[in-house]
């Protein structure tokens, strides 16, 4: 009898050791993912704020120079669409164009 009551111990043990042991390895495998997505979002925000970087550069350059206008038609042509009245606009809709 007592060999037997071993046995089931061992086995329920067993089962509970390897169920632990399949957790770690998922709980393993999902951090590493989320760090993956984490790292490729740290990479896309940096390469964000290196343009915005520039961008605020090229600005205080404009600024600096005291040339507002080129500033605020650049920003009216880019951002509202804005052209000069008598200035044709060619859209290109080819494929990759």
């Amino acid at each position: 009898m007592k060999k037997n009551g071993i046995r089931k111990h061992s086995l329920i043990l067993l089962f509970v050791g390897l169920i632990g042991v399949c957790y770690f390895v998922f709980s393993m495998i999902r951090l590493s993912s989320d760090i993956k997505a984490k790292q490729n979002e740290a990479e896309s925000l940096s390469q964000a704020y290196q343009q915005q970087q520039i961008e605020n550069e090229e600005k205080r350059r404009i600024l600096a120079d005291g040339n507002e206008k080129e500033l605020i038609e650049k920003y009216a042509r880019e951002n509202r669409g804005y052209v000069y009245p008598d200035e044709r606009v060619y859209y290109d809709i080819t494929p990759g164009g």
